[in-house]
């Protein structure tokens, strides 16, 4: 899980390096805090990836409705 997730990170936190654009960083932050969150609550991986998943994506749609 932690291999995936590296290896899903990489590139979006090399593209907000480059840009200068914290947006996504943030999204990513947060939808990683409510996975962390959501497996310490329920203890079900796939609970807790779907949370996380709900969560950045309802994050990233409102920040990039924003700027």
């Amino acid at each position: 899980m932690a291999a995936l997730l590296a290896a899903s990170l990489e590139p979006l936190l090399t593209a907000t390096w480059r840009s200068g654009d914290m947006r996504s960083a943030g999204a990513a932050a947060v939808g990683l805090a409510a996975t962390f969150g959501a497996f310490r609550w329920r203890k079900d991986v796939a609970v807790a990836t779907l949370l996380g998943a709900l969560a950045y994506g309802v994050l990233w749609w409102l920040l990039g409705s924003v700027g």
